[in-house]
């Protein structure tokens, strides 16, 4: 081999090897484009990732809608069943004041009917002054029985009812036996 072939092959293969490996300029441009091409992958996944949170949080959202929607109408179906079962007490409350005040109204009647036969057999044995003034009495607590029946009864609640309906009973057992006495004098 001459001195010659020796430089062209170092050439040759310095060529080779240049050719072979890039130029520092080429590997900028490598490395400037994977890192955009990286860049871009990051900014995919971050887009996916927010895209993924949000449907999640849309459906978080659309399970709490339903969840207080569901909520909602099981506290009005509440609702109405407790109006319908107060409207039931009251209409029960109702029905059981008119039937005390009812009672005592026929009870009463029946005194006022007394009240009234016992003036002729009083005024028999009675000055008509005592008469009088016996039978207003009579008939004055009758009427105040009446007014007060009426108040209690109206005033009455669930839990009060019963004990006005006793303080009726005692009420009327009072004129009962003032009619009683009264009758003993003729």
């Amino acid at each position: 081999m001459s001195t010659r072939s020796i430089p062209f092959a170092s050439v040759t293969a310095l060529a080779l090897l240049l050719a072979a490996c890039d130029s520092p300029e080429e590997a900028m441009k490598d490395a400037e484009a994977a890192r955009l091409e990286a860049k871009e992958q990051k900014k995919e996944a971050a887009a996916e990732t927010s895209a993924k949170v949000a449907d999640v949080k849309n459906e978080a959202a659309e399970d709490t809608a339903k969840i207080a929607a569901d909520g909602a109408e099981k506290v009005n179906e509440a609702d109405r069943e407790a109006i319908a079962k107060g409207s039931e007490a009251y209409d029960a409350l109702r029905k059981a004041r008119a039937d005390a005040l009812e009672s005592a109204s026929k009870r009463l009647d029946g005194f006022d009917k007394d009240i009234v036969e016992l003036r002729t057999g009083l005024e028999k044995k009675m000055s008509r002054a005592d008469v009088d003034s016996l039978m207003t009495r009579l008939k004055d607590q009758s009427g105040a029985a009446r007014r007060s029946n009426a108040s209690d009864v109206a005033g009455a609640t669930a839990a009060s009812l019963e004990s006005v309906k006793k303080g009726i009973e005692t009420r009327l057992d009072d004129l009962e036996k003032a009619i009683a006495d009264a009758k003993k004098r003729t």
